[in-house]
């Protein structure tokens, strides 16, 4: 929730900012200039989330060193600077595409018009079709994503360090992909509930191999990411 209304509030400045910009008479309107805006909200939201789920992980009696616990938080941290990374990326070139989308049908509308619309009308109506396509994003899509995605990569991480101090148990330790059983799970992730597979194996969703939950690293495409709310238990 708080990262929700962080980026409503963001997608807000941005449209204004567009808005004011068109009105000016500057006909380049660039999000990209947000990234590194995005990027730290994104960051820190990811950071929290991450450093609350390494935690929540069976230990199997294995205690990390402060120095091995250091080690963790700074991998985990690297982890989730380097996700958040792609996703402002990613979410600024969508929204950019959105704008620019935007701008051209309240042109076109203004065109149609009995009287040209004025500057200042064709900006916002611009701003409020970008709105209406883009908001339930920047509310919903993103922060499920971007939470659950940093939780689930944390705890995998978290998992590894402790097999590595701990290799005879790691070999029997395993992996259990698990959805929250409403009728919003997408049939793929469905067909995977409740299977294990070990550490180090991953998982076959749809057409895709994912080591959990959210995982792009194998090539899993945005349908299989977007808005999953599904995790992984160790056992």
């Amino acid at each position: 929730r708080p990262l929700s209304r962080k980026l409503v509030i963001l997608l807000d400045e941005i449209l204004l900012e567009a808005t004011n910009n068109y009105i000016q008479n500057k006909n380049v309107i660039n999000v990209i200039d947000k990234f590194l805006l995005l990027n730290s909200v994104l960051n820190v939201s990811r950071s929290k989330t991450a450093r609350i789920f390494i935690d929540r992980v069976p230990k199997n009696g294995i205690k990390l060193s402060d120095k091995e616990k250091q080690d963790l938080l700074l991998r985990v941290d690297k982890a989730q600077g380097a996700e958040s990374n792609k996703s402002a990326k990613i979410i600024l070139a969508t929204l950019q595409k959105d704008l620019n989308r935007s701008f051209l049908i309240a042109k076109q509308n203004s065109f149609l018009a009995e009287k040209p619309h004025s500057t200042r009308k064709v900006a916002k109506e611009a701003a409020a079709i970008t709105k209406k396509s883009a908001n339930s994003r920047f509310r919903d899509m993103i922060p499920v994503t971007e939470t659950q995605d940093s939780a689930e990569g944390s705890k995998l991480l978290a998992m590894t360090a402790y097999n590595a101090l701990s290799p005879e148990k790691s070999r029997k330790r395993t992996k259990t992909w698990h959805t929250v059983g409403d009728n919003k799970v997408r049939s793929t992730h469905k067909s995977v509930n409740g299977q294990s597979a070990a550490e180090g194996t991953a998982f076959i969703v749809g057409d895709s191999e994912m080591m959990r939950p959210g995982d792009a690293s194998l090539g899993a495409p945005i349908s299989e990411i977007a808005n999953c709310r599904c995790s992984l238990q160790f056992s």
